[in-house]
């Protein structure tokens, strides 16, 4: 049953069982442990239905949410936007390859999503090197959510034949996974031409992956 709005009560009144749905049941900010346990608690056999305006507060991530008539979404927003969390690592441990095939950079994060509604923006810096030699060469890098190739680039690593040749490369990414269970966001490279060994977290400088997300 949907919210009934606002009414007077006076001495005497007697509520019934639709009047104390309607006008505190569905209109009060229910208390859960986790979103799980709110979700369990409607829609069974003697359990009330989803209605749109239904707030609830989780104990879990400390949020309130709102049901908007298709999903539990979060009241609190900053400048039109709510950041529901931050996740960020880090890494230098070095990695090399001198294969075209991609491989495991060590940039990786497993996040779980609050809201289905959810916008991930992703952003990732990538310190990359090209061994000394005589030819040009690069590394090409992609971004993964789980197995999903989000976005790709190939950053050029030019000629240098007395040093390792160090740049780094940022990528930008805004994603809608569409789902509240966990996802994987990851950095793979390769090497551009197979002519020369490429490196990833490169000469003991780290690269990293920042995740924040985000529901309008």
């Amino acid at each position: 049953m949907a919210g009934l709005g606002a009414k007077l009560f006076t001495d005497g009144s007697v509520l019934n069982a639709a009047q104390v749905n309607g006008y505190l049941m569905d209109q009060s900010i229910m208390r859960f442990a986790t979103t799980a346990a709110r979700d369990a608690a409607f829609g069974g056999v003697g359990e009330p239905i989803l209605a749109e305006g239904m707030t609830a507060y989780i104990d879990a991530d400390n949020t309130i949410y709102t049901y908007d008539g298709s999903n539990w979404v979060t009241t609190s927003r900053i400048g039109g936007l709510s950041v529901l969390q931050v996740q960020y690592m880090d890494t230098a441990t070095l990695i090399t390859s001198s294969s075209t095939t991609f491989v495991a950079s060590g940039l990786t994060l497993t996040v779980t999503p609050r809201s289905v509604s959810s916008r991930f923006l992703i952003y990732s810096v990538s310190s990359i090197a090209k061994t000394a030699g005589n030819v040009n060469n690069g590394v090409n890098l992609r971004l993964r959510r789980n197995t999903t190739v989000l976005s790709s680039q190939t950053a050029v690593l030019f000629t240098n034949t007395l040093l390792i040749n160090i740049g780094t490369s940022p990528m930008v990414y805004l994603d809608s996974p569409n789902t509240i269970s966990p996802v994987t966001y990851d950095i793979q490279f390769a090497n551009f031409t197979a002519a020369s060994m490429v490196e990833h977290n490169a000469n003991g400088s780290a690269s990293s992956i920042l995740v924040v997300e985000v529901l309008a």
